[in-house]
């Protein structure tokens, strides 16, 4: 086997594992915040939630942000504007 062929389906193959570790840690991701958003909701009360929500600064927002990748920015992201939603109508 030719090595320019070798390496191509060595990269072939990492960008499937690649892929494939992205989408089942999203599901993974979703999975868990749903479950989590729903004990969170059970265990606090509106004021506690308001509370909490000040605790964040714009700081520890941004150094999150830096850790997660953009495929989870985008799971929170949409995971966060279904929450605020919920409160406008809620509101």
């Amino acid at each position: 086997m030719n090595r320019g062929k070798l390496q191509n389906d060595m990269r072939m193959n990492r960008r499937k594992l690649q892929n494939g570790l992205m989408q089942i840690n999203r599901r993974k991701l979703q999975n868990d915040m749903h479950m989590n958003r729903r004990k969170i909701a059970e265990w606090l009360n509106a004021d506690e939630q308001q509370e909490i929500s000040e605790w964040l600064n714009a700081d520890e927002h941004i150094e999150i942000a830096e850790w997660m990748n953009a495929d989870q920015q985008q799971v929170i992201a949409e995971c966060l504007n279904m929450d605020k939603q919920r409160k406008l109508q809620n509101d």
